[in-house]
């Protein structure tokens, strides 16, 4: 019997994608009082100075997607392509703030949307860098 290691890595890769995306619904929307939140905010950098969990937030949604935007290309040929990572990963955010919104458990932020999109972008150039290395 023949070890596939492609095979192997690619389902590690769908494992960890997995469990970070359930982490990911974890902290966004699992952890949080039900009701505590629920604002519209569309203006771009409108909570920014408002408090320092606003503050924490928006860093933490800089980098929430990267690992995504990482994994990926990796999972599949068909997602090896920046505007597909970033389409996917835009409609994830605004599920997710959808989701908050909805739930109560936080505020759909138009900032959210565009820190999530674009630390997926990162993760997916990160990556692309990485590889470059490797060849």
């Amino acid at each position: 019997m023949r070890i596939n290691k492609r095979k192997i890595l690619k389902g590690f890769r769908i494992a960890v994608l997995f469990v970070y995306i359930l982490f990911v619904l974890w902290a966004t929307i699992f952890s949080r009082a039900k009701g505590s939140h629920g604002k519209i905010m569309l203006i771009p950098m409108s909570a920014w100075g408002v408090t320092q969990e606003y503050h924490r937030h928006f860093i933490a949604n800089l980098f929430m997607l990267l690992p995504v935007g990482f994994l990926l290309p990796g999972i599949s040929t068909k997602l090896n392509s920046w505007k597909k990572i970033v389409a996917l990963c835009a409609l994830f955010a605004l599920c997710l703030e959808t989701a908050q919104l909805i739930t109560g458990t936080g505020d759909f932020q138009i900032d959210d949307l565009w820190s999530n999109t674009f630390s997926a972008l990162v993760g997916y150039w990160l990556r692309r860098l990485l590889i470059k290395g490797e060849k």
